[in-house]
C-alpha cells in the first residue's frame, strides 16, 4: 500500500527539499510553485562609436624609386708628358715640311714600266741628240735633256723598246721593268751614265721570260 507523504502535510507547511525527492506529488507541486523563468537573449557587445566608424583609408601607394644619378666621368687633365710629346711631334712635322718645301722639285712624267722622267736643262746629254752602240742599244735624248726616249735594245734576237728612261742630276739613268717586244712584255734592265756630251756608258740585260741574258756593257756614242 503506497502512502503519499503529501496527504500528511498541511497546506501552509513549507515543503522540505528532501520530501520532494521521495514524493512525486510534492515534487510536482514544488515545480508548479516555482516562478517561471525566461532567458532573454544576450545583447550583442558593440563598442561605443563602432557602428558609425568610417571605413579604413586605403594604404598609400609606394613612392617610385628615385632614378639613378647620371655620373659624368671627369676628364683627365692634360699632363706635362702629353704636352711635351705633342710639341716634339709638331716640331718634327714642321722640320719635314720645311725640308720638302726647300728641296727643288722637278716636273715628272710617268713612262711605261713605272719610269719617272725629269726635265733637265744642264748636263752632258745633248737635247735631241741620238746615241748608238752598234746593234745592241740606240736611243735619243728628249728635247729638254731630261730623259732618254725610244730606247731600243736587241736581246735574244728580239727588239725590245722602252719608251722613256729619266736622266738624273749626276747624268746617270736606270730602268728595270717591262719593255715591249713584238707587242709582248719583256723584262729588261738598263743602266748607265753620260761620261761626256758625245758618249754614254750603258749596261743592258734581259731579266725575265724566255729571254734571260748576262749583263752586257757597251758604249753609246753621239751619231
Amino acid at each position: 500500500m503506497t502512502v503519499y507523504v503529501a496527504s500528511l502535510l498541511r497546506c501552509d507547511e513549507p515543503l522540505s527539499p528532501e520530501l520532494t525527492l521521495v514524493d512525486p506529488v510534492l515534487r510536482a507541486a514544488a515545480i508548479a510553485a516555482m516562478p517561471s523563468r525566461t532567458v532573454s537573449p544576450q545583447p550583442s557587445l558593440t563598442l561605443q562609436g563602432e557602428e558609425h566608424a568610417p571605413a579604413p583609408a586605403p594604404a598609400p601607394a609606394p613612392a617610385p624609386a628615385p632614378a639613378p644619378a647620371l655620373v659624368v666621368p671627369r676628364r683627365r687633365r692634360f699632363g706635362y708628358i702629353e704636352f711635351a710629346i705633342g710639341v716634339a711631334v709638331g716640331l718634327a712635322l714642321l722640320t719635314i715640311w720645311r725640308a720638302q718645301a726647300e728641296s727643288p722639285r722637278e716636273p715628272v712624267a710617268i713612262a711605261t714600266g713605272g719610269v719617272r722622267a725629269a726635265t733637265r736643262t744642264t748636263g752632258y746629254a745633248i737635247a735631241g741628240g741620238g746615241y748608238i752602240a752598234g746593234d745592241t742599244v740606240r736611243f735619243r735624248v728628249g728635247s729638254t735633256a731630261g730623259a732618254l726616249t725610244n730606247v731600243t735594245l736587241t736581246l735574244c734576237g728580239r727588239t725590245v723598246v722602252v719608251p722613256q728612261i729619266p736622266i738624273g742630276e749626276d747624268n746617270a739613268f736606270a730602268f728595270r721593268g717591262k719593255g715591249l717586244a713584238a707587242g709582248k712584255a719583256q723584262f729588261v734592265s738598263v743602266s748607265g751614265a753620260f761620261t761626256s756630251s758625245t758618249k754614254a756608258h750603258v749596261v743592258v740585260a734581259g731579266t725575265g721570260g724566255s729571254c734571260v741574258t748576262n749583263r752586257r756593257s757597251v758604249i753609246a756614242r753621239l751619231s
